[in-house]
């Protein structure tokens, strides 16, 4: 019966070697082979030239005026509004222009806000002192250098009607286009 043990347990010790040897010979496992000449490859990238109006300018609303638009204090004190919008173009690209067009109801200043058959005219600036008029050709505010992040721009609006039209809401559609 110790005969049969020790056969036994030689065996298995003999198995146990056997599977470790052939273990050490195979990849990966201790021993590295270098494939002759060893592959390259390219990588590469290619960013384009891009702009984007990453925020939209939201509605300019006037409000609702307390007083006739053709009164007199409106003159030192007009009905104003704003929006601001914002543009990302990719680094070392610069819009060329951005215009605003005359919107739905006019074609030239002033601008026009429409109910009916009704106008209130208005118009829109890029400057807070209400001097240049933004147009579809000229006017805009100094164009900002493409640096990768978003670049914010204000449009300054102002009532230039001096009449008092029937009550109601008046609206125009005004569209910004971007070139670069």
């Amino acid at each position: 019966m110790h005969n049969r043990t020790t056969r036994t347990s030689r065996s298995i010790v003999a198995s146990a070697f056997a599977a470790a040897t052939i273990a050490s010979l195979s990849p990966g496992a201790g021993h590295a082979t270098t494939i002759s000449p060893a592959p390259t490859f390219n990588v590469q990238i290619t960013i384009a030239s891009a702009c984007s109006i990453t925020t939209s300018p939201t509605t300019i609303n006037f409000g609702t005026p307390s007083k006739p638009l053709n009164d007199s204090s409106y003159t030192s004190s007009p009905i104003t509004g704003s929006t601001t919008f914002q543009i990302t173009c990719t680094s070392g690209t610069t819009p060329t222009s951005m215009a605003l067009d005359w919107g739905q109801n006019a074609t030239g200043s002033p601008r026009k806000m429409k109910l009916s058959t009704n106008f209130i005219a208005y118009n829109l600036y890029s400057d807070s002192g209400y001097a240049t008029v933004w147009t579809p050709t000229t006017g805009g505010p100094t164009i900002l250098a493409g640096a990768g992040s978003a670049q914010t721009y204000t449009i300054y609006a102002k009532v230039t009607e001096t009449v008092t039209p029937p009550a109601g809401t008046y609206t125009d559609t005004v569209t910004l286009t971007v070139t670069y």
